[in-house]
């Protein structure tokens, strides 16, 4: 079964690389990563270099 499946894809090149590129797109698109304006920042996820982790530690006696 698989070997038919690579044989479709190896003979329709144009399927192949249309199929990449849809799914590329479709990946940029649904990224929640500040992409500089080229996609709508709406719902983008901030990202921190350092994570602020001082404030969550507990001291047991």
């Amino acid at each position: 079964m698989f070997n038919k499946i690579i044989f479709f894809f190896l003979k329709n090149k144009i399927i192949t690389f249309s199929l990449l590129i849809l799914i590329v797109l479709a990946g940029l698109f649904t990224s929640p990563f500040n992409s500089d304006g080229f996609f709508s920042d709406e719902y983008s996820v901030a990202v921190d270099a350092i994570p602020d982790i001082g404030e969550n530690q507990q001291i047991i006696w």
